[in-house]
């Protein structure tokens, strides 16, 4: 028996997908039989780049309070 080229067995297998975000992408895929895992994920601070630089200044300074410094 020849050994399968793992790349032919990875595309010949079932198909799973996970979805990070927008569940519409792979509405269809479970009516095709295909495994579909949904993570409800959001940018933090809802990707507001000058939000996400303030919260992260909150962080760290919390972390230094945290640590006695």
């Amino acid at each position: 028996m020849v050994p399968q080229d793992p790349m032919l067995k990875f595309l010949n297998g079932p198909i799973s997908v996970v979805n990070v975000g927008i569940e519409t992408l792979v509405e269809h895929l479970p009516m095709q039989g295909v495994e579909v895992v949904h993570v409800d994920w959001k940018p933090p601070a809802g990707g507001n780049l000058e939000l996400l630089k303030k919260i992260r200044k909150l962080n760290k300074q919390g972390r230094s309070i945290g640590n006695g410094r």
